[in-house]
């Protein structure tokens, strides 16, 4: 037989399990995001559904950064752009899939040179045939630095590469447009501040 105040545990009508069910919350955000909203789904989940990112400052980790390859978009460029290449289409699997091509390029103009190996050109050959921005570090059997082989650029050369940085910038810069009604609506920070900044467990007046 228990103890005394084993007995008296079993009593205490606190320590009894509730049978109360978890009271659900009720959605009280925009009809846009309600009418589509997936209970069973996370917040983020569902904000990629209709387009949009639950967190404005990134993802810190836990999750695939690479959002990019999900968007219809950017897989339709990628075929277009490599149609009869699926090897070459940017995937996770693959994802060095312009530099490999790049490197193919090379080889082929590698190859107009009579085949000749890279130890028998000389600096001024080399130099043709160097990629914009990169160099050949010569080493001896020691890992000592003989020689730094890198190409001339001009004036004009450097102009050129000026105005492709300039270009690339105005077109990081360009605005995308939105693919969906919801982030064609002005409604952006309403739905942020009801799904991001408020708590689940603050209770609100209907």
């Amino acid at each position: 037989m228990a103890n005394p105040r084993a007995r008296k545990k079993l009593k205490n009508p606190k320590l009894k399990v509730s049978g109360k069910p978890k009271k659900k919350l009720k959605f009280k955000g925009l009809h846009l995001l309600k009418d589509g909203w997936n209970k069973k789904g996370s917040v983020a989940e569902n904000y990629k559904r209709v387009g949009l990112v639950s967190k404005l400052n990134g993802i810190s980790g836990g999750a695939n950064k690479k959002f990019w390859l999900d968007v219809p978009s950017y897989q339709k460029k990628q075929q277009e752009e490599q149609e009869g290449e699926p090897q070459k289409v940017a995937s996770e699997e693959n994802e060095f899939a312009d530099i490999e091509e790049m490197l193919e390029d090379q080889k082929v103009e590698y190859a107009q040179l009579g085949g000749k190996n890279y130890e028998e050109l000389t600096e001024e050959e080399m130099k043709k045939y160097i990629p914009a921005g990169y160099g050949i570090i010569k080493r001896d059997s020691k890992g000592k630095v003989e020689k730094i082989i890198v190409p001339e650029t001009g004036e004009a050369g450097e102009e050129e590469e000026e105005e492709e940085e300039e270009e690339e910038i105005e077109r990081e810069k360009a605005p995308v447009e939105p693919k969906t009604d919801i982030a064609r609506s002005k409604s952006l920070a309403f739905i942020h501040f009801y799904f991001v900044k408020r708590s689940p467990k603050t209770k609100y007046k209907s």
